[in-house]
């Protein structure tokens, strides 16, 4: 029996430079960064190792910008707020009486892939617990 095709996949929606209460439709537009990198080899450890490395870079570039440097995960997830949080009043979605926060699915994350099924294994997303970090 074949084994079920198996990849690694980046995923990340992060705003370029940090924004404050500017026009969100307008800054959206221009500002709002969406990368989907997949990682495939014969040898699974080398795409994992890739897409890792991958990983890594996007969060040093974030770091790089603010002035600071990775310490760990945990500490990332606090840090690069900025580049997950809009921070303006009009970035909300409402769909009849719900109201939806378009940061939340802002994140730098690592996929695993097996037979189409897709598991999160690494990432740092936006967390409204870190809005004043």
């Amino acid at each position: 029996m074949d084994r079920p095709k198996s990849y690694y996949q980046v995923h990340a929606t992060f705003w370029k430079e940090p924004l404050n209460d500017t026009n969100y439709l307008a800054e959206k537009r221009a500002k709002l960064c969406r990368i989907d990198k997949t990682f495939s080899d014969s040898d699974p450890h080398t795409s994992r190792q890739e897409a890792f490395g991958y990983y890594q870079s996007l969060i040093d570039v974030l770091y790089e910008a603010l002035g600071g440097h990775y310490t760990n995960d945990r500490q990332a997830q606090i840090d690069l707020q900025a580049f997950f949080n809009a921070r303006c009043q009009s970035a909300v979605t409402r769909i009849g009486r719900m109201t939806f926060d378009d940061n939340i699915f802002n994140e730098i994350a690592v996929y695993r892939v097996v037979g189409g099924k897709k598991r999160l294994v690494r990432g740092i997303h936006y967390e409204p617990e870190y809005e004043n970090a």
